[in-house]
């Protein structure tokens, strides 16, 4: 759920700043890639700290 959420409301911003400043798809696509980071990462962070020895 948070990496949907994190997706999702990052994707959200870019596209209301793209309307807002008429920058259509810039905002948008670095929304969703910033959102894929940032979820991989914490998806990343979550696993590495269960599956330690």
């Amino acid at each position: 759920m948070e990496f949907a959420g994190i997706v999702g409301i990052l994707t959200w911003l870019g596209w209301w700043l793209d309307a807002r400043w008429h920058t259509s798809p810039w905002l948008v696509l670095s929304g969703l890639g910033l959102g894929l980071v940032t979820g991989i990462f914490k998806l990343w962070r979550i696993g590495r700290r269960n599956f330690r020895s």
